[in-house]
């Protein structure tokens, strides 16, 4: 594998805890926890030893069936395969031991043999980050051994169902990862990646964190939200180490922390920074934010109103009060004669079907544009004409155009590296990485960065880091803004 380019597979392994099944192997080929892999052992084996041959997902096993009085070591030296990694894929050795007749999966060809790096290289001081490598860790929870069940002894490929959504999406998250590096390493990035499996554990957590390698990290990466992304970054603030949190949401979390970077803007200020876009769109306007009997969507609708008259100080925003009036609290602050733009603050689809459909008839006495969430673009059930005829405008932190060539690229390769194409989370993942190199060749990491410092194009989102509103760490300000036509939402501008 490249000096300049490896993942470190031993610490993979060790947090998949392997079961030992086709199954697993598959997955293991699948998702891409390999990549770049060198054939680096030539096989000089009988025929016999080598009849009983699988192919997993293009990866080459023999079933080898252990004679009396073999020793394990005398199977490695057969295979050219390190006891350690025959291990990993045949666990029941480590509780059963080798026995006559036992058969063994042995990879035709060795994943684990690394390069090795001279001491000396290793020592050599670096006169700038191009020429260092980055040194970063992974934390988030894949759970992969409790979707496995027992079976026979010969075969314990058996699942119950699919893998778990959650899982496929951290899974997912980190093939993007993986894909970005490919890029880096064209660009020149030298990394070495560790990968945590948090298994949605807090105390196995705070285990994780009490190792020292971490204190020579250049970079925490997670997309972990909750009880765990509050003991990471209460260690990363503590031990004065970079934390670039991925997930949605998370900003309040990692406010206070001045080693935190947030890859996507909170959720208060894309309402601040979507009422100030629609101020500009529509300035001559009539605004409305309706409120409900929800406090999180209250919060929404005030800080929308905040950025609008932020924007235009001399405006006037109405609140329509829905939760006590219903559709009437609505409609009674609608006025003719000026475009009504009418913001929603909910992502109860039933809630916004209804307005949708009340409203209706009010088109045509009233000029009437909604403003309304992201999650409005997951919706179902509401007939899709209807976001065309309210001119509905959404914002969102991500915005993936397929036909950028570079998107273009990404899902090629994903396609024929994990045989599935990627999901939103992919492209998070990727971006994640892409940025984290970025700031790194950039000598950026440690750094405050500044609003008008160089954006970095990613394929879920750009990026443009500053200081967040009334706190510490580095947020991304930028958002995507989306007007429906034709069933379709269209990007206006950023």
């Amino acid at each position: 594998m490249s000096k300049s380019y490896h993942t470190n597979l031993s610490n993979i392994f060790r947090v998949f805890k392997p079961v030992g099944s086709p199954f697993l192997i598959a997955l293991i080929c699948c998702l891409g926890f390999l990549p770049g892999s060198n054939t680096i052992f030539a096989q000089d084996l009988t025929k016999k030893d080598t009849s009983d041959v699988r192919f997993v997902n293009s990866r080459k096993f023999f079933v080898y069936k252990v004679s009396k009085g073999e020793t394990l070591f005398a199977i490695s030296q057969k295979f050219k395969i390190p006891q350690e990694e025959i291990l990993q894929f045949n666990p029941d050795l480590a509780k059963q031991g080798l026995s006559a007749k036992m058969k063994l999966w042995i990879p035709a060809y060795s994943w684990l043999k690394k390069d090795e790096v001279k001491k000396e290289e290793k020592e050599k001081p670096e006169s700038s980050p191009k020429h260092k490598e980055l040194n970063l860790t992974i934390f988030t929870k894949l759970n992969l051994d409790r979707i496995y069940l027992p079976g026979e002894n010969n075969d314990s490929s058996y699942v119950s169902e699919p893998l778990d959504k959650e899982i496929e999406a951290n899974l997912q998250f980190y093939q993007g990862i993986q894909s970005a590096l490919v890029r880096l390493k064209g660009q020149g990035l030298k990394a070495k990646i560790t990968v945590y499996d948090t298994e949605e554990d807090s105390s196995r957590l705070i285990k994780l964190l009490t190792k020292p390698e971490l204190l020579n990290q250049d970079l925490l990466l997670t997309n972990l939200g909750g009880n765990e992304l509050r003991k990471l970054n209460d260690f990363s603030t503590r031990k004065d180490i970079e934390l670039l949190v991925a997930g949605t949401n998370v900003t309040e979390m990692v406010k206070m922390n001045k080693h935190a970077i947030s890859l996507f803007p909170s959720s208060l200020l894309q309402c601040k920074m979507m009422g100030k876009e629609a101020c500009e769109l529509f300035p001559e306007a009539h605004g409305i934010v309706v409120k409900t009997s929800m406090i999180k969507e209250n919060e929404r609708s005030f800080i929308f109103r905040q950025g609008w008259m932020e924007s235009k100080p001399l405006s006037k925003v109405v609140i329509a009060d829905y939760g006590k009036y219903e559709l009437k609290g609505i409609t009674d602050s609608l006025v003719k004669g000026k475009k009504n733009v009418l913001f929603v603050p909910s992502s109860n689809e039933d809630m916004i079907s209804t307005v949708f459909n009340s409203l209706k008839e009010y088109l045509t006495t009233y000029d009437i544009t909604i403003v309304g969430l992201p999650t409005w673009q997951y919706f179902e059930t509401i007939d899709p004409a209807m976001f065309d005829t309210f001119k509905v405008v959404l914002f969102n932190a991500g915005f993936i155009d397929f036909k950028n060539s570079q998107t273009e690229q990404f899902r090629k390769y994903y396609r024929d590296t994990y045989n599935t194409e990627p999901s939103e989370v992919a492209y998070q993942g990727y971006d994640a990485m892409l940025v984290a190199g970025n700031l790194f060749m950039k000598h950026k990491l440690g750094e405050e960065l500044k609003e008008n410092s160089e954006k970095i194009n990613g394929l879920f989102s750009d990026f443009s880091f500053s200081k967040t509103d009334g706190g510490l760490c580095q947020e991304n300000k930028v958002l995507h803004f989306l007007r429906y036509k034709n069933f379709t939402p269209e990007l206006i501008h950023e």
